[in-house]
């Protein structure tokens, strides 16, 4: 038995923690799945996300917790889950420094991407294994989506995100669910990320027009994650990041980007008022 369970500070303000396992009992199939999960200043959310993990956390199957430097016991919290293999505490840029960081943390084929207030569904790692399991021999395969929820705080459903994100429709928006989809860490995150800082918001967006309609992809009409009302990737910061992006990769005319950043905007602030949502600027 190496302990149940080992950490240490790797350096000032940085920690890095990892279970074991007893010798010989390391599983035998490979790693398919590593959920990374960014976090900071999380403790009010965090619990819900890991108890919706947990159930369906299998074999072949690791979860990173990335956190930056929270001062509020969220690492320690991670650190103390039975479910987490691996936690990481240090000073970051952001949620999706935190996330290029778990990338390179991986031993996954695929990886799939959470922020502290998200959560799994009920047999969402269930039908990524499907999916998983049913790709031809020799695929090429570089993403795996499916359908999100949108709930309020009270957990009410607003709203079911996701489409196939076929190129005439990612080249306008992000219609891909982003939470908790699959990203191929090999064809995919190597070969074309890094996540760009400079869009703190949508910056899984811009990874995925880098692929523009090249993108191989698989889609799935499942529900496989929650997301929760006031997180800023629903904001009218995102609608901006978002024409910003548009415009870096050429994917629409000029004037069509404008049009498309004005009637997100309006639709975006009709949402909010349609369900008494506060408005995230």
């Amino acid at each position: 038995m190496i302990c149940c369970f080992t950490g240490r500070k790797s350096e000032k303000n940085s920690y890095f923690c990892t279970h074991s396992v007893p010798l010989g009992t390391q599983p035998i199939s490979p790693m398919l799945i590593t959920i990374v999960i960014a976090t900071y200043n999380a403790a009010d959310t965090l619990t819900r996300c890991l108890h919706s993990i947990a159930p369906q956390k299998a074999e072949g199957v690791e979860l990173l917790v990335v956190d930056g430097g929270s001062t509020d016991g969220t690492a320690e919290m991670a650190m103390k889950s039975p479910v987490v293999d691996k936690v990481v505490s240090e000073p970051d840029r952001g949620v999706y420094d935190a996330w290029n960081k778990g990338v390179a943390m991986a031993g996954g084929e695929w990886v799939m991407f959470m922020g502290a207030d998200d959560e799994l569904l009920p047999g969402a790692i269930d039908t990524w294994m499907e999916m998983l399991r049913q790709l031809p021999a020799g695929t090429t395969c570089e993403y795996i989506c499916g359908y999100n929820e949108f709930a309020d705080d009270s957990g009410k459903l607003l709203k079911v995100l996701g489409q196939p994100p076929a190129w005439r429709r990612m080249r306008k928006r992000m219609v891909a669910a982003h939470v908790a989809s699959l990203h191929h860490r090999e064809r995919l995150l190597e070969a074309y990320g890094p996540f760009d800082l400079r869009y703190g918001i949508c910056a899984d967006y811009e990874l995925l027009l880098r692929r523009k309609q090249h993108l191989r992809y698989r889609f799935t009409d499942r529900r496989i994650a929650r997301m929760h009302a006031g997180g800023m990737s629903m904001s009218s910061e995102a609608i901006r990041q978002t024409y910003l992006i548009r415009a870096h990769h050429h994917s629409v005319g000029r004037l069509h980007n404008r049009w498309l950043y004005w009637r997100d905007l309006l639709a975006f602030r009709l949402f909010n008022m349609r369900h008494g949502l506060k408005s995230q600027e």
